[in-house]
């Protein structure tokens, strides 16, 4: 829908006082072509362009602003049906082989409304994958601990395993072509650096950059695992042992004997 019933309240504003779009724009010393866009719901004024706009037909900014907030709730919340859609078509669909056709079919709009929610399916894969990171950020921002793997035990977890269905999906197979997992990586490297810079002074046989590859690489699988089982372990009794698992080595997974 983008912002089209912004579009109707400015096109009505606009006929109430019997103006056409030049003198409306004149008034406003903008373009009429500004005005257009406006009315045809492709864009919205700056707040600069709105305080005029209040002031100079002395309409409170407050109710004109609180139309662009509704416009823009609505938005949100048809990007959010279609974000689902998405995932749930992603249960029995590579993503190689979901059109965007089908991905608004599926979710019941017309497919003239779909250049204004998203231009192609990754545009909504990363809608998806931002929205999670964005709480996980703010969780490890109020997380008290100090220690990364308690931050990610008790601050973090649990925010995943909230969203436990939408990551299924996206940490199983294929389905999310390897996005989520670069994506991941991409976030989480910069964020464990924070935790290695001491790693000079630890006599190991590997590179601090093979180092913080590896704990990334082993801290997201641990995670996958978690997520993709059918029911995933309870958060209370989930992270414990995530703490467990970060202090033992692969031979101590196995329970490998070397006599």
């Amino acid at each position: 829908m983008g912002f089209s019933g912004f579009g109707n309240y400015i096109f009505n504003f606009r006929k109430v006082r019997q103006l056409s779009q030049r003198a409306f724009a004149e008034r406003l010393y903008i373009s009429h072509q500004t005005v257009s866009k406006w009315e045809k719901g492709t864009a919205i004024p700056s707040l600069e362009t709105l305080m005029s706009l209040s002031d100079e037909f002395n309409v409170a900014l407050a109710d004109i602003v609180a139309e662009i907030e509704h416009v823009a709730f609505i938005k949100t919340a048809q990007k959010d049906v279609i974000a689902r859609t998405f995932l749930s078509l992603l249960t029995t669909h590579n993503l190689d082989e979901l059109t965007l056709q089908l991905i608004w079919q599926s979710a019941g709009m017309a497919l003239n409304d779909q250049s204004q929610c998203y231009n192609s399916k990754y545009e909504i894969l990363d809608y998806i994958m931002i929205g999670i990171d964005e709480e996980v950020k703010l969780a490890i921002a109020h997380s008290d601990h100090i220690d990364p793997f308690k931050i990610l035990a008790y601050a973090v977890l649990p925010v995943l395993y909230e969203r436990s269905d939408e990551l299924k999906i996206l940490y199983s197979g294929n389905y999310a072509n390897g996005r989520w997992l670069s994506f991941l990586e991409k976030e989480y490297h910069d964020w464990a650096e924070d935790y290695m810079n001491n790693y000079a002074n630890v006599i190991l046989p590997v590179s601090q950059s093979f180092a913080k590859d590896l704990v990334v690489k082993m801290t997201i699988a641990v995670i996958s695992a978690w997520l993709v089982q059918p029911i995933p372990e309870k958060i209370e009794t989930f992270s414990p042992k995530f703490l467990s698992l970060t202090k033992l080595s692969m031979r101590d997974i196995v329970a490998f004997d070397s006599n």
